[in-house]
């Protein structure tokens, strides 16, 4: 995770609380407030602050919103490099070879095997370099 990602994302996990906690203390506020009026006191003021209060809970929740979505759109390079390796993971396998090309190989091994005889022959390579280099060629085939 990038430091953007985290900052956008850590931060609006903070004022998400500091919304719940505006909002718990607006609504302790209005019923405080209305058993007061129950009790006859009225004081404009009180009821000023806590539509005040209400707006600040609101006005916070709306900013961890934007901050929480900012940081999950936020990609991270790793997450790029990631989604092309599963891309190459999952790419259709290369088409088979046609029977042209199947004669053109099998050709071509028996060429260089001939050639490995001829050297081994001519005493550039030992009958175990020969062999081994034999079996490596067949197996390819």
């Amino acid at each position: 995770m990038n430091a953007a990602k985290f900052f956008f994302i850590f931060f609006g996990i903070l004022l998400l609380f500091g919304a719940i906690f505006e909002l718990s203390l607006a609504m302790h506020n209005d019923q405080v407030l209305h058993q007061n009026e129950a009790l006859g006191y009225y004081n404009q003021k009180d009821e000023d602050t806590v539509q005040y209060q209400y707006t600040c809970a609101t006005t916070l929740f709306v900013l961890t919103a934007i901050f929480i979505a900012i940081g999950i759109a936020i990609r991270d390079k790793s997450a790029k490099t990631t989604n092309t390796t599963k891309r190459e993971m999952y790419s259709p396998p290369p088409p088979p070879p046609s029977i042209q090309q199947s004669e053109d190989i099998r050709d071509d091994i028996y060429e260089k095997i001939k050639a490995l005889k001829k050297m081994k022959e001519e005493g550039f390579i030992t009958e175990e370099e020969y062999e081994e280099k034999r079996k490596e060629l067949l197996f390819r085939f």
